[in-house]
């Protein structure tokens, strides 16, 4: 039982300890990009959102009442 242990007091031990440590670090980082790709989205959408709509209404202020389905007498 005591072999499947990491004995910190040899070389082979610690290096196996900081390789174990520095992937756990890794997967956390990645954890953290993750999350901020996330709200960096979550905030961008709405943002799309509303200039597509602002374009769309520009676009049709622009072409004048003729194609906007209005006729004047």
């Amino acid at each position: 039982m005591s072999g499947a242990m990491i004995d910190m007091a040899t070389d082979k031990g610690r290096a196996m300890a900081d390789a174990m440590v520095k992937l756990q670090a890794q997967i956390i980082a990645f954890s953290h990009d993750y999350q901020m790709v996330m709200i960096f989205t979550a905030c961008a959408i709405p943002l799309a959102i509303m200039i597509g709509s602002t374009k769309a209404a520009l676009r049709r202020q622009a072409a004048g009442p003729e194609t906007c389905g209005h006729r004047v007498v």
